[in-house]
């Protein structure tokens, strides 16, 4: 009777077991070339102003993300390749902040990202890694005007076709920014971005 009352317990608690299971989660990594930074219209934001934490809107702009090759011996960029989606990046007002006595900031950012043909939302911050102006915090000299960044973020299923929110990976990105023209560089980023479906 011990064995049976064993087994029908066993029985009944099998399907909560199995329903509590993790679902089966496929990684995937990619790393793309953020490239073609335009500004639009601020009015292209207005849907991520309640996310930003109550900061005003700093600015508003589009990029297209590209496919990259590497070298297979020591990995470094051999060229840009196909394009593989955009972003639609909304910034607010920096915060200052100290790192390690360096001054920076952190900008708020929500990003509206297409990859693949599938739509995220991103939320996190940009953080300067650099101070153009301040000796000896410049890039690559002071008062070049050029700075280092980086970007963070949480991947979540688009906003506008899920919520509440459901986080599905992260990004990761450096930059570099030419604001002022001054290194003829355009202003780029190159990311890794870890999905997880």
């Amino acid at each position: 009777m011990k064995k049976f009352s064993l087994f029908l317990t066993a029985f009944f608690l099998m399907p909560g077991i199995l329903l509590a299971q993790p679902p089966e989660l496929k990684e995937t990594i990619y790393v793309v070339r953020q490239q073609n930074k335009t500004a639009v219209p601020p009015d292209a934001c207005e849907w991520a102003l309640p996310i930003l934490g109550g900061q005003p809107l700093y600015s508003s702009n589009s990029s297209e993300l590209y496919s990259i090759l590497t070298k297979n011996k020591n990995g470094s960029l051999i060229k840009v390749k196909e394009k593989v989606g955009t972003l639609l990046g909304c910034t607010a007002y920096p915060t200052p902040e100290l790192e390690r006595g360096f001054p920076t900031a952190d900008f708020g950012e929500i990003w509206q990202m297409t990859l693949n043909g599938k739509d995220y939302t991103i939320t996190g911050s940009n953080r300067l890694r650099t101070d153009p102006f301040n000796e000896p915090f410049g890039f690559p000299v002071p008062y070049s005007g050029m700075v280092l960044g980086t970007s963070t973020g949480t991947v979540h299923k688009s906003f506008f076709t899920t919520l509440p929110p459901v986080v599905v990976g992260s990004l990761s990105c450096t930059w570099l920014a030419d604001p002022q023209q001054i290194g003829g560089y355009e202003d780029v980023a190159n990311c890794t971005i870890s999905l997880y479906e």
